[in-house]
């Protein structure tokens, strides 16, 4: 699970697909991480052989960073939104305010449908609209 950010490469080599533990924790989705790893993996190896570089320090600024870059946040999401199921008065909670909140309701099939909602979770008129169930 991606739950935790890990090296997923070293000298010589970079982890894709399940090698990668990028499932998602919340919805257990993955493959569209897997493809999207192996885009930048290729991407990675067309700059190290260029640069005729395979060490462990090159290859984590080339794809490891640039890959925590765009979806490390998301995890990190999803990962809190697992930990919530571990609630399950709090996560019903959530689900009333859900059914209730246009708002929440839309940014959870979100969740589901791939769309990056990383912006909205940032701005407080998100959760005020929560809260008043807009």
């Amino acid at each position: 699970m991606g739950i935790k950010q890990q090296r997923v490469s070293g000298n010589n080599f970079m982890l894709t697909g399940d090698a990668a533990n990028l499932v998602d924790p919340f919805t257990g989705e993955g493959i569209g991480n897997a493809f999207y790893r192996g885009l930048l993996a290729a991407e990675a190896a067309r700059d190290a052989l260029h640069a005729d570089k395979f060490d462990a320090n090159f290859l984590g600024k080339i794809y490891d960073d640039k890959l925590f870059g765009k979806i490390g946040a998301e995890l990190k999401t999803s990962a809190l939104l697992q930990r919530l199921c571990h609630y399950p008065w709090l996560l019903q909670f959530v689900v009333n305010k859900a059914y209730k909140s246009p708002t929440l309701n839309h940014a959870i099939k979100c969740m589901f449908t791939g769309v990056n909602l990383r912006n909205e979770l940032r701005k407080p008129s998100f959760y005020a609209s929560v809260l008043l169930n807009r």
